[in-house]
């Protein structure tokens, strides 16, 4: 996919036409296995993160959804 992170760019431009809950974020210096680079604790802290923000977002929809039933 590489090339500095232009092909992960169009993979990234691709699910967004599909419209597919994706986001993107490039790690400097970072490559294939970020998970176990120096700095990964950043990296898992980004993935928590983005869970998070996902999992909250999705519970929002379904209570505003459950609401719009009453």
């Amino acid at each position: 996919v590489g090339s500095n992170g232009k092909g992960v760019e169009a993979v990234y431009r691709r699910y967004q036409k599909q419209g597919a809950n994706a986001s993107l974020k490039l790690y400097p210096g970072m490559r294939h296995e970020i998970l176990n680079e120096l700095d990964r604790l950043t990296v898992f802290e980004d993935i928590l993160n983005w869970m998070d923000n996902a999992c909250t977002s999705e519970k929002i929809l379904q209570t505003k959804q459950l609401e719009l039933r009453r």
